[in-house]
């Protein structure tokens, strides 16, 4: 229930409130007061202004690529540095992020499919025959697999059977 509020902080802070305050569509000076001073710390309004210098200004760093590229490097690492902490501190409550009897079961799952993957490729292969010709199996498909059904005595649904 938690992860849910936190997702929708999330939404609010960084995909609403980062639209309306990046300058984007309406100028700086322009936005109440509020959004103005959320613009300074939300990515978007970096990232816009690299853009904009990329685009418009020939790449150059006094016109916003290196302020915007600045802050993005460290807005990525300050985030790093908080969901690794978090995750850290859930790690050592206990927490689970997923139901340990589910993680058993998709590691028993993976231990059965390896298992039975490794016994198919131990087998080997149809030895050809005296003559050099392959196994007869090998090299006559049956009538079946030439009109692509697979042997059963029921049609496809929608198809009649065929005499």
């Amino acid at each position: 229930m938690a992860g849910t509020y936190g997702q929708l902080i999330g939404v609010l802070l960084f995909v609403y409130a980062g639209l309306a305050s990046a300058g984007g569509t309406v100028p700086l000076e322009a936005l109440p007061v509020g959004l103005r001073w959320l613009s300074y710390v939300e990515p978007l309004r970096q990232v816009l202004a690299g853009t904009r210098s990329i685009m418009y200004f020939g790449a150059q760093g006094a016109a916003g690529l290196t302020r915007g590229t600045v802050a993005a490097a460290v807005g990525l690492v300050f985030w790093l540095v908080v969901g690794t902490v978090i995750v850290k501190w859930y790690d050592r409550r206990r927490f689970y992020r997923i139901d340990p009897e589910i993680l058993a079961h998709v590691d028993s799952s993976v231990q059965q499919y390896k298992a039975r993957h490794s016994t198919q490729a131990q087998v080997p292969a149809p030895a050809p025959s005296d003559d050099g010709e392959a196994p007869a199996s090998a090299s006559r498909p049956s009538a079946n697999a030439a009109e692509g059904e697979t042997g059963s005595a029921e049609a496809p649904p929608g198809r009649p059977l065929s005499p």
